[in-house]
């Protein structure tokens, strides 16, 4: 879990089929649609794994297979003036 000022990030793993997840849910403005993303990366991969939309709530769930890899996940919140906030994570949980 990470948070910020607008929300709070959430990255899970499950053991069973070596998947990590990632949701951002909003804090600030939740209710009003507004531009909320989660992503996560595989550590030697180049793509990018996203969910960013016009959301109310929250963004995600973004699902990857990482067994044994690490990650880097985060994401964006913005507000109804256009302002945003953006959080991401070194490379990390990495089991």
């Amino acid at each position: 879990m990470t948070s910020s000022p607008w929300g709070t990030y959430y990255l899970l793993y499950n053991n069973s089929n070596g998947h990590n997840c990632v949701v951002a849910i909003k804090d600030r403005g939740a209710g009003t649609a507004t531009f909320t993303e989660a992503r996560i990366q595989v550590q030697g991969s180049s793509t990018i794994y996203r969910d960013g939309n016009q959301y109310k709530i929250y963004a995600g769930p973004v699902r990857v297979y990482a067994n044994n890899k690490c990650v880097q996940w985060g994401g964006r919140f913005s507000d109804s003036t256009g302002q945003t906030f953006q959080t991401l994570s070194g490379w990390e949980h990495c089991a």
